[in-house]
């Protein structure tokens, strides 16, 4: 779960936990297996461990990297 996402209203159907422990269902998109619905967050979480006010953690990529293509594939725009 990202930090930033924390700043966005829940978007969650109303899943909430009271000390880890569920507190109603899970939405039904998740149990169904389905795509979480279009909004402002990019991620979900059974068990958020993020505040909106933590720091983000530093990330990046250590040591040389290669970019190898073994085939270019058509973009879609409508996405």
């Amino acid at each position: 779960m990202d930090a930033r996402d924390e700043r966005y209203p829940p978007q969650n159907g109303g899943y909430a936990l009271d000390s880890y422990r569920p507190t109603t269902e899970m939405p039904t998109w998740y149990v169904s297996n389905q795509p979480m619905p279009p909004g402002p967050r990019s991620t979900f979480t059974t068990a958020p461990f993020y505040k909106a006010t933590d720091e983000l953690m530093p990330s990046g990529l250590v040591g040389l990297v290669r970019v190898v293509f073994r085939k270019v594939l058509p973009i879609d725009a409508s996405r």
